[in-house]
């Protein structure tokens, strides 16, 4: 899956589901639709499809967030970031956005794995005396 021009049914569709929308999710979504891809405004080495919308927090109609996908050339290949800031996003449009490999997707999953196995042996820095991984103060 490329990111690519919408064909008229795509468009249809996201206009339908826009529809329901409320209006601070319409204009986001509009504005920052999934049919194009994204960088980091301040890091170029990320690129990015927008896979959901949300109002956060909940009941905060200010305050529309997106979950992104990191495609295939990204930083964390397969990784989706939830709570993004659209203002965060700088449109790319390059529609060479790819989805992440198998392997890359399983090198991330070893990588989080080892990450948790290295926080649950750690010591809890913020409680000294606590047992490693506990967050119970004694």
């Amino acid at each position: 899956m490329r990111a690519k021009k919408p064909t008229a049914a795509q468009l249809k569709e996201f206009e339908d589901w826009c529809a329901e929308c409320p209006p601070e999710m319409q204009a986001t979504a509009r504005k920052w639709h999934p049919f194009t891809c994204y960088r980091d405004a301040e890091n170029p080495h990320t690129h990015y499809v927008i896979t959901s919308y949300g109002l956060m927090p909940p009941g905060d109609r200010k305050a529309v967030l997106v979950t992104v996908l990191h495609g295939a050339d990204s930083t964390l290949p397969g990784v989706s970031v939830f709570g993004v800031q659209v203002e965060h996003l700088k449109p790319c449009g390059c529609t060479k956005w790819d989805m992440p490999t198998e392997e890359q997707v399983e090198h991330m999953r070893e990588h989080f794995a080892a990450l948790q196995r290295a926080r649950a042996c750690a010591p809890n820095q913020s409680n000294p005396g606590t047992p490693p991984g506990s967050t119970t103060k004694h």
